[in-house]
Formats: C-alpha cells, sequence, structure tokens
C-alpha cells in the first residue's frame, strides 16, 4: 500500500467533528445515495494512504477542563492540509468511460474522521462517497446539488481513524470537478458513542434528565424543536431551537447564541439525538441537515438568528417552537440543551427568573434573564444557545453562561428574547423583522407543529364595502371584509369554515363567521359570506387592527394571525401600468439579458402589467438578470410599498422551498450605486438555489440562498415598510433571475403605489433624558392615545438629519452613552 507522511507545527487550534453518522441507511445532510463504484468491481490497486500525525488526546482533554460555558464546547483538532483528490488519490478508468479517483486518509488513534473543503464543484453526473475501513458507514453520493456558491462544504464524521474518498466522474463532464480538503478533524472525544460500549454517559453531570424521561414528557413538542449545533466549520458544540414566525409559513428560522457564531455556512444541525428510553442509551445521529445563513445577531442579548438552507425532511418531525416578546419575569423556566454534546437533556427551574445583566455586572442593564438556581437538572458547556421556555411553552431566552453545574447549584443568565426583538436600528440586529414578516405585532406565539399544519395559508385582505363607500375602514364605519385563503396542496379543498376574532380593543365584529366551499388546487379565494366589522368611533385616526382567523374543515385546524389597516393613508404616488412606462427602465449587465417589457397576456387590472417572460405566452430566456429600475421616488417619513404581483417560474424537484428562477425587490438610496434586498411584509415563498460554479452554465446571479418569489403564485398584493428610507429619494427594483436550464411563463406586476401618513407626524412632546448610571441614558416619556409604537430616532447635530433608531411598544428605553453630542427624538405611531 502506497503511504504519504505530511507534517506541520506542533501548535495546533482545537476543532470539533463536524457530524456522525452511526449506520446505514443514512440521512445525514443531502445526498443521492447509491453505492461506490468500487463495491461492484475489480480495481487495478489499493488507494494510496496519506497519514496524518495523532495529537496527544490527554494533553488536549485537560486544556479543556474549567471552559466556561459561554465559549462552545470543543471535541477535536484540526490537521491542516492540502489534498486535491485528482492530483493525490489514484485514478482509474472505468468501463463506461468515465473516471474514479480514490484516496484514504488515516490518522492513528482518532475516534472518527471528517473533512472540510475550500474548493468542491462536481459537474452534474459526477458522485463522491466515503465510507471508513470496514464499510460499516458509507455516506454519499454527493453531487452537484451540493455545490456551495463559494467552494466550500463539510462532510460528516465517520467513526475509526481512517477514511476513504471515492469520486467518480461520467464520461464527457461538464466540467472537471474539484474535490480538495483543506482540514481533516481529529475527534479526539467520543462524543457519539462509537462503539456503544466505549462511550461515557457521564460526559454530562449525572444530575441531567433524559428527555424521554417522565418529566419530560409535556414537553415532548418543545423537544422536538431543539437541535445539537456542529459549529464554527467543525470544531465546536451548542444547543439552539427552531423557532415559529408569526406568518407560520415554516420558514427554517433557528435560534442559538450569538458567542457559538463563526462558519455558520458548513454548520450541522443534528435533531432527535436523545435516548430512546429514559436510562442511557445512545441516540440517533442521523437527523441532520447542513448549512444556514445569517438572519441576525446581537452581543447585547447574546442572541443569533439563522436559517437553515436544507429543508428538513419531514420524517425528522421537528416542532417550530413558540416565544414571548413580553418583558415581564416567567414564574418558572425549562431548559431543553445538550451538555456536553450528550444526548438531549432537560432542566428545570421553579421558581421565577430575574430581570438581570449578563453575570450580575457585564452588558446591558436587563438584557437577560437569570436563572438562580435549577431545582433539577443543570446546564453545561455544549448547552450554550439552548432555549428557555416560560411555563406556557415559549422560549424566553437563549442560554449564554453561567456557573451552574451538577455540583455547584449557582446561576445561568439566559439573553432575553424580549430585548432581542426590536433591539438595533436594523434587521440585521433584531428578531422582529424575521420572526414577524406579517406585522402583526404579536407578543407571544405557539408552537408550530409541520404534522398537523394546514394547507392553507393567508393570501390578502379586500374590503368589499365601508359606510362612506370608500372602501377605507375608518373610524366609526361598518366594514365588510372578505379574506383570501390559498391552497397550497394539490387536490381541492372543500367545506372550510372559519371564524374571525381580535383583541383589538376598538374594533368589533358582529359577523365573525364565513365559509369557503371549495378552494381549487394552487389557487386562491374569498370567503362566500363578508365578515363585518364595526371600528369604534375613538379609534385612531390611522392604525393597525390585529385579527385572528381560526379554520378547517374537519382533516384540519390552523389559526392565522392578519392586520388590518384602519384610516386613511395618503397616497402620494402610483403606477396602474396603464399610461406607459412613466420614468421605468428596464437591462440588464453584460453577459445576461433582459425580458421586461409592458403587456396585455395578464394583470391585476385594468389591462396592461409589466411581465418579466417572453412577449405573449411561452417561457421567459435563459440567463436573465432582468431589472426594472424605478423613477426617483422621494419618500414620505414612515412610507410603504405596495403593489400586485404574480409569479410561474422553476424551482428544485429536490429541494422544495428552493428556487432555480426568481424574483426580489430591491431598493437603492444612492441613485443605483448599491442596492438593498427589502423584505416584505408578508415574506418570500423561496430560497435562491445555487447550481453549478460561476464559470459554467447553471449559473443563478441573484445572491445564493436569499429569499425570494418562485413556483407558481396567484395574483397577491406585497406590502413593504419603507420607514427606515423616509426623507430620502430613493429607486425601486424589480429584479428577475433565471439559469441556464430552461423557463417558465415568467413574472408579472402591477398596480403600484406608495402610501403614508402625514409628512410631519408630531413628535412626543414631553421626552426626557436623564442618565441612570453603569454608562447609561434611560429615556421617558408618556403614552400617547392610539399610538402603537414608538419609533426613537437620532441625530449627531442640530445640522444632522434624523435618523430612525429603534421601535418600542411601551413608553420608555434604556441606551448606552456614547461619547460626543446627541439628540433623541420620539415619534408616536399608530400603523
Amino acid at each position: 500500500m502506497k503511504h504519504m507522511t505530511l507534517k506541520w507545527p506542533s501548535t495546533q487550534a482545537l476543532i470539533l467533528a463536524v457530524l456522525l453518522i452511526q449506520a446505514p441507511p443514512l440521512r445525514a445532510q443531502i445526498s443521492a445515495g447509491g453505492t461506490p463504484p468500487s463495491a461492484g468491481q475489480r480495481l487495478a490497486a489499493e488507494a494510496p494512504t496519506v497519514v496524518l500525525p495523532a495529537p496527544d488526546h490527554e494533553l488536549l482533554l485537560a486544556e479543556d477542563e474549567g471552559e466556561p460555558k459561554d465559549l462552545p464546547l470543543r471535541f477535536g483538532t484540526p490537521l491542516e492540509v492540502q489534498l486535491d483528490l485528482r492530483q493525490a488519490g489514484r485514478a482509474e478508468d472505468l468501463p463506461d468511460g468515465g473516471r474514479l479517483w480514490r484516496l484514504r486518509i488515516h490518522s492513528p488513534g482518532a475516534r472518527s474522521l471528517n473533512l472540510l473543503y475550500d474548493d468542491f464543484s462536481l459537474p452534474p453526473g459526477a458522485r463522491l462517497f466515503l465510507y471508513n475501513d470496514d464499510r460499516s458507514l458509507t455516506i454519499g453520493a454527493f453531487t452537484e446539488l451540493n455545490n456551495m456558491p463559494d467552494g466550500s462544504f463539510a462532510t460528516q464524521p465517520l467513526s475509526g481513524d481512517a477514511i476513504t474518498l471515492e469520486y467518480e466522474e461520467p464520461a464527457g463532464a461538464a466540467w472537471p470537478g474539484r474535490v480538495r480538503a483543506s482540514r481533516v478533524v481529529h475527534a479526539y472525544r467520543n462524543i457519539f458513542g462509537w462503539p456503544e460500549a466505549d462511550r461515557d454517559y457521564g460526559d454530562s453531570g449525572a444530575c441531567n434528565n433524559n428527555v424521554r424521561c417522565p418529566e419530560g414528557n409535556p414537553w415532548a413538542a418543545e423537544i422536538r424543536s431543539v437541535a445539537m449545533i456542529l459549529t464554527g466549520g467543525g470544531y465546536r458544540i451548542c444547543s439552539g431551537a427552531l423557532v415559529n414566525n408569526a406568518a407560520q409559513d415554516q420558514t427554517q428560522y433557528f435560534l442559538t447564541a450569538n458567542h457559538c457564531l463563526g462558519g455558520e455556512t458548513n454548520w450541522i444541525f443534528m435533531f432527535n439525538y436523545q435516548s430512546p428510553g429514559c436510562f442511557n442509551q445512545n441516540g440517533i445521529t442521523l437527523d441532520t441537515v447542513q448549512g444556514s445563513i445569517r438572519r441576525a445577531n446581537n452581543a447585547d442579548s447574546d442572541v443569533a438568528l439563522l436559517q437553515l438552507t436544507e429543508a428538513i425532511p419531514p420524517s425528522y418531525g421537528v416542532v417550530f417552537a413558540g416565544w414571548s416578546r413580553v418583558d415581564v419575569a416567567p414564574t418558572a423556566g425549562v431548559c431543553i440543551h445538550h451538555p456536553n454534546g450528550d444526548i438531549k437533556k432537560i432542566s428545570f427551574e421553579n421558581n421565577a427568573l430575574v430581570s438581570d445583566r449578563y453575570l450580575g455586572n457585564q452588558g446591558v442593564v436587563d438584557s437577560h434573564w437569570k436563572v438562580i438556581n435549577w431545582d433539577d437538572g443543570t446546564t453545561e458547556p455544549g448547552s450554550s444557545g439552548s432555549p428557555v421556555f416560560d411555563p406556557n411553552h415559549r422560549i424566553v431566552g437563549q442560554l449564554h453562561g453561567g456557573y451552574a453545574s451538577c455540583s455547584s447549584p449557582t446561576p445561568d443568565w439566559f439573553g432575553k428574547f424580549s430585548m432581542s426583538w426590536g433591539r438595533g436600528s436594523s434587521p440585521s440586529t433584531r428578531l422582529r423583522d424575521w420572526l414577524d414578516p406579517l406585522n402583526s405585532q404579536l407578543t407571544t406565539l405557539n408552537a408550530l407543529d409541520p404534522q398537523n399544519v394546514t394547507p392553507l395559508a393567508f393570501a390578502g385582505l379586500n374590503v368589499l364595502s365601508s359606510s362612506d363607500g370608500d372602501l377605507v375602514p375608518e373610524p366609526g364605519e361598518t366594514v365588510e371584509l372578505a379574506v383570501l385563503l390559498l391552497n397550497q396542496v394539490a387536490s381541492p379543498l372543500n367545506g372550510v369554515t372559519g371564524t374571525l376574532t381580535s383583541n383589538t380593543p376598538w374594533l368589533g365584529i358582529s359577523q365573525g363567521t364565513a365559509s369557503w366551499p371549495t378552494l381549487p388546487a394552487g389557487q386562491s379565494e374569498a370567503n362566500l359570506t363578508p365578515f363585518v366589522l364595526q371600528v369604534d368611533a375613538q379609534a385612531p385616526p390611522a392604525g393597525l387592527a390585529t385579527l385572528s382567523l381560526a379554520v378547517g374543515n374537519g382533516s384540519f385546524t390552523t389559526t392565522l394571525g392578519l392586520g388590518l389597516d384602519i384610516g386613511q393613508r395618503l397616497v402620494y404616488w402610483q403606477d396602474d401600468v396603464e399610461a406607459g412606462d412613466n420614468g421605468w427602465t428596464h437591462g440588464a449587465p453584460a453577459g445576461w439579458s433582459d425580458a421586461w417589457h409592458r403587456g396585455t397576456q395578464d394583470s391585476h387590472s385594468p389591462d396592461h402589467s409589466w411581465k418579466c417572460g417572453a412577449p405573449g405566452a411561452g417561457d421567459y430566456p435563459v440567463l436573465l438578470d432582468a431589472r426594472l429600475d424605478s423613477p426617483p421616488l422621494t419618500l414620505w417619513p414612515y412610507s410603504r410599498l405596495r403593489f400586485w404581483h404574480r409569479i410561474q417560474a422553476s424551482v428544485s424537484s429536490v429541494f422544495p422551498d428552493s428556487a432555480y428562477d426568481s424574483g426580489i425587490l430591491e431598493l437603492s438610496a444612492d441613485n443605483g450605486t448599491t442596492w438593498t434586498q427589502l423584505m416584505p411584509e408578508t415574506g418570500y415563498s423561496h430560497v435562491v438555489r445555487w447550481r453549478g460554479p460561476d464559470s459554467q452554465p447553471g449559473t443563478q446571479p441573484l445572491p445564493p440562498f436569499s429569499p425570494c418569489w418562485s413556483g407558481t403564485l396567484p395574483w397577491q398584493e406585497v406590502r413593504t415598510d419603507l420607514s427606515a428610507w423616509g426623507g430620502q429619494t430613493v429607486r425601486l427594483r424589480l429584479r428577475f433571475g433565471s439559469d441556464a436550464n430552461g423557463g417558465s411563463l415568467g413574472w408579472f406586476v402591477d398596480d403600484l403605489l406608495l402610501e403614508g401618513l402625514d409628512p410631519t407626524p408630531p413628535p412626543v412632546t414631553d421626552l426626557s433624558i436623564h442618565l441612570a448610571g453603569n454608562g447609561m441614558l434611560q429615556l421617558s416619556w408618556s403614552a400617547v392615545s392610539g399610538a402603537t409604537r414608538y419609533r426613537v430616532e437620532r441625530r449627531a447635530g442640530g445640522a444632522a438629519p434624523w435618523q430612525p433608531w429603534v421601535e418600542v411598544a411601551e413608553p420608555g428605553l434604556m441606551v448606552v452613552s456614547t461619547p460626543g453630542m446627541h439628540f433623541f427624538r420620539v415619534i408616536a405611531l399608530a400603523w
């Protein structure tokens, strides 16, 4: 057998293995299955072996002693390499004209090995397999569907100290495949129990409770939301949980800790790693997905929100946990977590949590919930990011750190969900933009179990009549309302009924039941009999009423959260696409095509719409990066964009939530130099799926894994809050991208308008500011009648423009005092 030895400096950073798989059949990561070609034919010679050094396990374990809880747990060490499979592996011709490369990697004494890649790109038809020496574990085939836009990839650990890579490339491949490993992770902890007899279940404290014990039974749904995270490119472990959002559309948002972040593009998320019974017994390690996008993070409450990029298979049985953003101390707390990377555990605090700063003396005042003393169980390194639930089974925070252990009844601190909700000045620093895309202003949300989810989705509200006939609900009026429901399944839904309720004090409902006798597959319909609502004469002149619609037909039930605008908005710009281009321009960058045009094939009203696609019927062209730019538009404060659209575009048959061709909405505040993707209140339907390297056909011009519209959507209204750009002149852009693999009908857009409140909304008049100690400022003001929230704005000097900073639901805000002169004002909002 051919051997090669690699050497490097003795100083080594510590690294955690990415994932462990226990036994076939495998479900881990997205793979095509199949059998390595070497299993079915005689090959000319054995695979060459690269021998890597063996780290000192005892030294590494000794270094881990006493690591704090706010440092993610580590269990492996990285061996840096540059192993190009084409160069280091043995190549052989196959009978069908293809070629096969094989390479064996051996690191003596490793409990498991896994690889990270810095150059990974497979052409169509190519397959990569990995297996250990006795072939008791085989993973793959990995294919072009595993290509990432930056060329990175990671494969989960395989037990033992040697693995073989086997890469098959078909004759006439579209491009030479690239498989280059940059790091081999040598696991010095046997964290997943290979073999079973070698597993020390005392790795987590003996006081911890397995989730399948009787005390965990009332929390069965929440247990299904929690996963172990293998983080940071393969070197650390944290915990976290899937969370529901107000649209209840199963967007795969995942809550964990800010201090766990780093390399999340290649993180592995392991669900259902738990004992099958109450006694310690190793759990399955198969229910995993790979990859995530960071959506929001903030160090003040140590929060991070990710969006998982691989679709979670239904067989995993996951639940999207509920949450509460109410800043009132829960009367008790329950934490579900993976201490020391062990099987899933559950811990109980039977007393009220306490509002505190981190560790009692660090960070922002009232940013954390403090668990004074766990009554049953504890947390440990590896529990970082795990959720703490209130007695109503809703997440109220995630674990930052603390001193608690089985032998030390001392406190732990969880970053507050309530602070994470609106903290910071942009969607990248707070949760609300992602978890409340409908702007429903919910303060609590219950869990969503996809196994019991409705096939219906909310598609819009239509005002059928109002007292003065202008179809605008206003104070003192009676309103008739229709709710559009979209049937998302492939068969008709019959006999759907619903009940509408509201907790808005100035809104009454006199006719609250309605029916949808038939909802055709893939189409939206309005209720047969209108809902009838009364807006109180004392309602605010412009407000938002929150509605709750419980719908079902005997085979399913669900509750949808809706928002109804009350009061007259001022429309200050609109375009019904009937009278020419009206300042709109369209085109595409070099190397791409444009397909935008005004047409009459379909429209919302009355005759024309913008279409990105072929004139008349037929499929849109391939390789589109078609950009439809608005004329310059000066936004009023608290503006909102509204338009109608429908789309028919190509999606992935392998990843149901992923799009190969799609549209997005963008905004530029610097006359087109830079563009920002906007997040509509009702959200996007898909995420962009990337396939093929940049230099090859198949490229998608839109940012990979970004939210987008795709698939088949009927005519529906989009609303997008533009308040952050109030007072600025901007351009809007409708951008459609397609790859090189065929198209569909295209994207239609119609009836665009900008609306807002009075251009000069009054500020709060009794704002006071005083030093609160510890470097903090306390902003105080009185509640304003009819206000639903308050926007705090600031500027650096008397001549500088006011900048929106943060919005809060109740009067009062604590802020960090920063050097220099700053001015603050508060605007009361009622919509």
